[in-house]
């Protein structure tokens, strides 16, 4: 996830694209929020929302915030307000509730993302929900004329090939009337390099 996020602003909204405001981005499943934060530290245009079901991660990730932004927690405004925490279990986004609006607690999210990222976040039955997760969250698509750059509100998960379930939460996506592209991943020469320099021992065998 890291060298995608690396690739640049193509791989994320731009604030033309959004009708001049700024762009929001949620990290599903963030745990402390590397993710999350690191677009929020690469890319300062973009609001970025960290999100967990856990209630012990969500209380721990305004710490991490803290600790990565420490000027943004000292200030108030629209700045104070480019990173944020939200409790989102995706337990709660089974189809029913999504198709007849029984999401109350979640009123403030619907609707809102142009962009969705997560990391490793399918290893329970329920995790087949998130075709209907990002079907509520993520923005409604705007039409080509309403912005310079057109951008088209979607989601970009990371996922082990040895992680169960993918096939079911690939196919939930499909029925969520999602369009679904699946890429191979490897590691880049120069990234297994700075991992094997990091963590003695990576990669060995």
């Amino acid at each position: 996830m890291a060298a995608w996020i690396s690739h640049g602003m193509d791989h994320f909204p731009a604030v033309a694209a959004t009708g001049g405001r700024a762009p929001r981005v949620l990290e599903l499943g963030c745990g402390l929020g590397i993710v999350g934060l690191a677009v929020a530290k690469v890319f300062p245009s973009l609001r970025v929302t960290l999100s967990d079901f856990d209630s012990a991660v969500v209380a721990n990730l305004d710490k991490n915030i803290h600790l990565s932004f420490p000027a943004l927690t000292q200030t108030s405004g629209p700045l104070a307000s480019r990173i944020d925490v939200a409790d989102v279990d995706i337990r709660d986004f089974t189809k029913d509730a999504v198709d007849t609006c029984g999401l109350s607690k979640y009123s403030h999210l619907l609707g809102q993302f142009d962009l969705i990222i997560a990391s490793d976040v399918v290893y329970d039955a329920t995790h087949c929900q998130l075709g209907h997760v990002c079907r509520a969250l993520l923005a409604p698509v705007q039409p080509a004329e309403a912005a310079l750059i057109r951008w088209v509100p979607r989601a970009v998960f990371l996922l082990p090939d040895s992680r169960p379930r993918l096939r079911e939460v690939v196919r939930s996506w499909e029925e969520a009337g999602l369009d679904v592209r699946i890429e191979r991943v490897l590691p880049s020469v120069e990234l297994v390099r700075k991992l094997r320099q990091t963590h003695d021992g990576w990669g060995a065998g």
